[in-house]
């Protein structure tokens, strides 16, 4: 990387992305669909899983859009960015910038 860059990594909104506990959860619920079922148990409700399919859906695609990545004790960080649209980039493309510590 030439040259200094000066800037700020800013957050995502909470719950814009597909966290750890939500996709432990997501697994058990889409496993109760996708897997064979027990049965002698109720059949799931397919209408919530319907209408949740959009929101999942978005949420993933926002975590693998655009991730950090932090390597304990290394003093580097790497931003991950999918589908880059930009100067040299063509729709698809993953950027990947790392970031060195400097003390």
């Amino acid at each position: 990387m030439q040259g200094r860059f000066r800037g700020e990594l800013v957050d995502r909104p909470p719950g814009d992305w597909l966290t750890r506990d939500g996709f432990t959860e997501l697994y058990g619920r889409l496993g109760n669909v996708l897997h064979a079922r027990n049965p002698l148990a109720p059949l799931p409700e397919f209408r919530h899983y319907e209408s949740n399919i959009p929101i999942w859906q978005e949420k993933i695609i926002n975590l693998l859009n655009h991730h950090k990545i932090g390597i304990r004790g290394s003093g580097r960080m790497y931003v991950v960015q999918m589908n880059a649209i930009g100067e040299g980039h063509t729709h698809g493309d993953v950027q990947v910038t790392e970031f060195v510590r400097q003390d």
